[in-house]
């Protein structure tokens, strides 16, 4: 109790800084949907909350966080019950985050923005592949804006970040993986900014720690442009091409798999409106074309599309349905192809907080990949052969998520969130493999799963 209001009356003795007032962004902008949101938040966990105040250091503001998480998960791995001798398993984790982030609200000619969060992953448990989950995580970026008040502008951003993933497989090992990104945009936006456009590089490399073979590298060329016709209505067009490599990818011994590692350099144009029609009716319509352009093999071409409604009932209140038409690049079949429907709803509780809910379904659809076969050298040192078959050339998945969040703010100092999420890959797909001395062997499936989370966090939001 002494060291709590030692520290209430150290926080009082520091100047601070709040940021402006201004709407919400979760419940007044049709761009985007809530960061709790099922379609850009897969079920890992909750975001951070963004602190809302500071403390002062000259022309800086400083803003220290900490995110505490626990959870529970009801398929930590994420396996498929279906498989023999496969036991799910129920784990409660935890999940530390302390960090720091610095700014300078006032800038003229330069804006600088720099954050770090560690990230300690402590899931609790007996088994042995439950422990090897334990490790040390971390997300650093910062960005330098050049002249962001004038005519054309650059932007400089870096990013490292340490990501905490849990490999869904029976065996012990993590798909821990560190991301780096760097990248460039320059930007022009005369006049009242009525139109802004913008072309931009970034190289990003993903490299596992013991998943070596699905290491990526990609760069990306972008150039986005807006008009703003109308107050809050704009007219928008958003193109980009990757070349995407796979520097550690290796074949098994023996025959090369069709679809596996497939290098490619796809390329996709958006164009559409974005805005509000109403004070409470406001949509987002793009569609165009994409290609995934691949090495070899086949590839995504045709129309996508992305379209969302944004309906606000009041103030405090919004709703938003969406369609997504898309197709990403994939390290087994070369890419995947998908339609996704979502709908997510927000209700503001003023100063108390907000209640969130959300709801996606994925239909997905892989390109061709056909298992390598293997080869090997028994112990009288013959060779022999393993049969690997897939249950379809083209795996196809229906992913379901959703997910009920409450956040409440308890004070200026802390803030708790309690939240469910659920997530099921609805996949019949398998694998199975047949050595010439033992035929029929066991399929197995690794595409398939249901897993229950329920998540308590504390956010200290000085």
């Amino acid at each position: 109790m002494f060291i709590r209001h030692l520290l209430l009356v150290a926080l009082l003795c520091v100047p601070t800084y709040a940021q402006a007032a201004g709407p919400s962004t979760s419940l007044g902008s049709p761009t985007s949907l809530s960061a709790y949101s099922g379609v850009t938040q897969t079920g890992e966990g909750l975001p951070n909350t963004r602190p809302k105040f500071g403390i002062r250091a000259g022309d800086f503001v400083v803003q220290p966080r900490l995110f505490i998480e626990s959870m529970y998960s009801s398929n930590f791995f994420r396996e498929d019950d279906r498989n023999t001798d496969v036991e799910l398993s129920e784990v409660m984790a935890l999940h530390l985050r302390p960090g720091v982030a610095i700014y300078n609200p006032g800038f003229t000619n330069v804006a600088f923005s720099l954050a770090a969060d560690a990230d300690g992953h402590f899931p609790f448990g007996e088994e042995e592949r439950v422990q090897a989950q334990q490790d040390l995580g971390g997300d650093v970026h910062g960005k330098i804006n050049l002249f962001p008040k004038r005519a054309l502008s650059m932007a400089l951003n870096g990013r490292f970040k340490r990501e905490l993933w849990t490999r869904p497989s029976s065996g012990t090992g993590s798909a821990d993986r560190n991301d780096i990104t760097a990248g460039a945009n320059l930007a022009f936006h005369p006049g009242g900014r009525a139109l802004e456009m913008k072309l931009g590089y970034s190289l990003n490399m993903t490299a596992y720690d013991d998943l070596e073979s699905q290491n990526t590298d990609r760069h990306r060329v972008s150039f986005q442009t807006s008009w703003r016709f109308y107050p809050l209505s704009y007219l928008v067009l958003d193109a980009n091409m990757n070349m995407v490599e796979y520097p550690d990818g290796d074949e098994s011994e023996g025959e090369a798999a069709n679809g596996y590692h497939v290098e490619g350099s796809p390329w996709k144009v958006l164009g559409g409106m974005n805005g509000y029609f109403s004070e409470r009716l406001a949509f987002r319509i793009r569609g165009g074309y994409a290609d995934t352009n691949l090495d070899a093999g086949e590839g995504y071409t045709g129309a996508v599309a992305d379209v969302r409604m944004t309906y606000r009932f009041g103030i405090r209140s919004v709703w938003h349905l969406g369609y997504n038409l898309d197709a990403e690049t994939a390290a087994l079949g070369g890419f995947y192809s998908f339609h996704r429907g979502y709908t997510s709803f927000e209700q503001s509780l003023g100063k108390l907080g907000r209640l969130h809910f959300d709801f996606s379904v994925d239909a997905r659809r892989f390109g061709a990949y056909i298992p390598a076969n293997t080869t090997f050298e028994d112990g009288d040192g013959i060779e022999q052969t393993v049969v690997v078959r897939a249950s379809d050339a083209n795996r196809e998945d229906l992913m379901l998520r959703a997910g009920l969040v409450m956040d409440f703010d308890f004070s200026r100092l802390f803030g708790l969130t309690l939240g469910y999420r659920y997530e099921a890959s609805m996949s019949d797909y398998f694998t199975g493999s047949t050595p010439a001395s033992t035929p029929g062997q066991e399929e197995t499936f690794f595409a398939g799963y249901e897993d229950h989370r329920v998540l308590l966090t504390l956010n200290l939001r000085y």
